[in-house]
């Protein structure tokens, strides 16, 4: 299965400038829109997506149970 990054959508760019508007008062571009969510985006797709040992990615000996 091949890596797919998570990119921000325009609806996605929008509210995320609405709540930084709302929430700290502060109005964004849509580039630092963009790079915000999808900052979080990634965080939470590999916080919610175990890494899994194959051939390109092996086990570490010094952080791998035995």
């Amino acid at each position: 299965m091949p890596f797919i990054v998570p990119v921000p959508d325009a609806e996605g760019i929008r509210k995320t400038k609405e709540i930084y508007l709302r929430k700290f008062n502060r109005t964004l571009s849509d580039q630092e829109a963009y790079e915000i969510l999808g900052r979080v985006m990634r965080y939470l797709f590999l916080i919610n997506n175990p890494c899994y040992v194959t051939d390109s990615t092996p086990e570490n000996p010094t952080t791998t149970n035995r």
